[in-house]
């Protein structure tokens, strides 16, 4: 579908590939093809009436190790929408991190981390020596200056990660 639709578009280079912290074949899960609720956790939607049933192997690796590949020096924004893997695509990331190379990171935050096990914590901890934390809300940025246990809402949450 990503390839029909971007056939028309100059300067697109389709990677069929996930982004994780290592190299390796996994099993993406999904309830339907092209679902929006496709991740490499089998989750538990019961409660939402959908059951994971289809499932495909894909490849995976690290942003390390693609940039290092294709003499990437510098990320711009790095948008992350992996349905629960974010922190693992992140820890793949660390020497671009480490180097200061990534200047925005835009990432999703809610039911899927419960299946991945993965908090919010997790990400502040992470990154907020190095950038400012900010949740995207309605009318622009709400600035996260701190750490605070209510910010573990697992409802749909975008953050953005700002270097400083």
């Amino acid at each position: 579908t990503l390839q029909s639709n971007t056939k028309d578009l100059k300067n697109i280079h389709l990677v069929n590939r996930g982004l994780s912290n290592e190299k390796k074949a996994v099993n993406l899960y999904s309830d339907r093809d092209n679902s929006g609720e496709a991740s490499i956790y089998k989750r538990r939607l019961d409660h939402f009436n959908v059951e994971q049933t289809l499932k495909e192997v894909i490849q995976l690796g690290t942003i390390d190790d693609y940039c290092e590949e294709n003499n990437i020096k510098t990320i711009d924004l790095l948008k992350m929408d992996v349905e629960g893997n974010e922190l693992k695509v992140l820890d793949g990331a660390l020497n671009m991190l480490a180097s200061k190379r990534i200047r925005f990171i835009q990432f999703e935050f809610g039911g899927c981390n419960i299946d991945s096990r993965t908090f919010f914590q997790d990400f502040y901890y992470l990154l907020n020596k190095d950038f400012q934390l900010y949740r995207i809300v309605q009318d622009g940025l709400f600035p996260i200056n701190h750490y605070k246990e209510c910010y573990e809402l697992f409802m749909t949450t975008n953050f953005l990660a700002e270097l400083r």
